[in-house]
Formats: C-alpha cells, structure tokens, sequence
C-alpha cells in the first residue's frame, strides 16, 4: 500500500529551485572568500575602500540569504530572511558612511555580526546541508563580532584584518554549502528523486 507524501510537495520544489541555483551560492562565497583575502593581504587600504567593499559584500549576501531562505522549511524560513534583511540594513549604512569614522564602520559591523552570528546558529541546527559549515561561520561572527563591539577603536590596518578573516570563514562556508546544493539538485533531478522513508513489506 501507497503512502502519499503530497503535503511535503511544495516544500520539495522550493528546494529544488534553490538547489538549482547553487552556482548563485558559488559565485558569492568565492566573491567574498576574494575580498576577504585581499583585505588580510593589503590590510592598508583606506577606510573608504574597507567600507565600500564590506558593504557592497553586505549588500549581495543579504539578498543571496532573503533568496535562499525560501529553500528552507517554512519554519525556518523566517531565520534567513531575517539575517539577510540585517546584512542589508548593515550594508546600506556602512555604505552611506564611507568616509566617516572607523568607529562608525566597526560598530555598524559588530553589531551586525552579532546578530547574524546568533540567527546563523539557530537556523544551522535547523539545516539539512553544510550544517558544519554554517555552525563554523555562525561561531565566528558571534566571536569576531563581541571583540569589535567590545573593542571598537581599531586602527584601519586591524579593522580590515578582522573583517577579511569574516568574509574568508563566510566565502568557505558558501562555497561548501553551494557544492552541497548541487548534490541535493542532483538527488532530486535523478529519476529516483528524493530517498522517502521505507514503506515495510507485507
């Protein structure tokens, strides 16, 4: 006897057009696995070209988490649209203050930090793929983040050499999350589908 599954359908196809997209994932961890190598490399640039570039980062993995969200259960949907949102917010004011303080740019990002560490943690437990990724990156926005908000008065030379290692630990937890997308995409793509639970025999 048959046991039908239709309630689990909707949700299936959300993640199945998100795991279709893992290339999108790719593109923005290595983006941001990039910058933040450049920033550990030449961590002298000035304060407007830090702020640009974390806030234009920001910006692209605010959208790509709102995007993303969508492939989660509806449960913890709500979690990445939340981070996502918060790292827009946070891009859109380190943005409008370029050239301001490094006071003004390391408190807009700790903060952030925090709070995205804390949401990235929840909505990990809640993950099916790159769980361990995801705690990794949840831990040290959590830990990188109280040390700039504790100890806001960075010198630009250290400044950019914190935020490189966050956008170096998030690119890798993107990248690896991304290639386990794929192999989720491909899972449902195959004629089998998606493993359901066995049905014992008669």
């Amino acid at each position: 006897m048959s046991e039908s599954y239709g309630g689990q359908e909707p949700e299936l196809e959300a993640i199945e057009v998100v795991a279709r997209a893992w290339w999108l994932g790719l593109i923005v961890g290595l983006v941001t696995l990039i910058g933040g190598i450049v920033l550990v490399a030449y961590p002298g640039p000035t304060l407007t070209v830090i702020a640009l570039l974390v806030g234009i980062e920001l910006l692209i993995g605010g959208v790509f988490l709102i995007v993303g969200a969508f492939g989660h259960p509806a449960g913890s949907r709500a979690w990445g649209v939340l981070g996502g949102a918060l790292a827009v917010i946070a891009g859109v004011i380190v943005l409008r203050h370029p050239s301001g303080s490094v006071l003004v740019v390391a408190l807009a990002v700790g903060i952030y930090l925090i709070l995205a560490g804390v949401l990235r943690l929840v909505g990990a437990v809640e993950a099916s793929e790159g769980r361990g990724w995801l705690v990794l990156a949840a831990l040290v926005d959590l830990a990188l983040g109280i040390v700039i908000v504790s100890w806001p008065k960075f010198g630009i030379t250290t400044l950019a050499i914190v935020l490189g290692i966050v956008l170096i630990v998030r690119g890798l937890a993107l990248v690896m999350v991304a290639f386990a997308l794929r192999s989720v995409g491909r899972e449902l793509a195959s004629p089998a589908g998606p493993a359901g639970p066995a049905v014992p025999a008669a």
